[in-house]
């Protein structure tokens, strides 16, 4: 019965999550091919470093974040 509950609550999991990302990938598409401005004064680039298994071994990878203050002072990422 155990097995049968946690068989029913990943599926139900897997289809809340493909419908929230169905949700939002249209969001991020937006996002990607907004337009930037042509100057950003300040912009700060940084990266968290994590360990991944790839092809049984582990990695080392860097996850990427732009942030960058417009000409009005506004904070925007600029990439992820």
């Amino acid at each position: 019965m155990t097995h049968l509950v946690t068989t029913l609550a990943t599926a139900e999991m897997d289809t809340a999550k493909s419908k929230v990302t169905d949700k939002i990938l249209p969001m991020i598409a937006e996002w990607q091919t907004r337009p930037l401005a042509r100057v950003y004064p300040v912009v700060f680039l940084d990266a968290i470093h994590f360990k991944v298994r790839k092809d049984n071994r582990i990695v080392n990878k860097a996850a990427y974040s732009v942030l960058a203050i417009d000409m009005n002072g506004q904070k925007e990422i600029l990439g992820i």
